[in-house]
């Protein structure tokens, strides 16, 4: 399916992790996250959907476990994908472009 080149890609992200590594109880998504990312090529509306255990008896209880490609994308609390933060890095070291340029 194809969407228009001026919309957001929309990206589902699931923790990965299907039981608890405490209590062996299956966990359960307990959060949907979202957030936009700006890449190279495109624009991101990425959802994230966390996990956590349900059991009472758990020794960790409060742990959310989450989807390992976020981190792949962008750096947390970044609208920018890691592509843009290391192209400026590139541009900014190797070719002695100023920050503002």
């Amino acid at each position: 399916m194809s969407h228009a080149s001026n919309e957001p890609r929309k990206v589902i992200f699931t923790a990965p992790q299907q039981e608890c590594p405490f209590c062996r109880a299956s966990l359960h998504i307990s959060q949907h996250r979202q957030r936009t990312v700006r890449t190279m090529t495109e624009e991101l509306d990425l959802t994230m959907r966390d996990k956590k255990c349900p059991s009472s008896a758990c020794p960790q209880p409060h742990l959310r476990y989450r989807s390992p490609e976020e981190a792949l994308i962008a750096i947390p609390h970044n609208q920018f994908g890691l592509d843009v933060v290391l192209e400026i890095g590139h541009l900014r070291f190797h070719q002695r472009l100023s920050f503002p340029r």
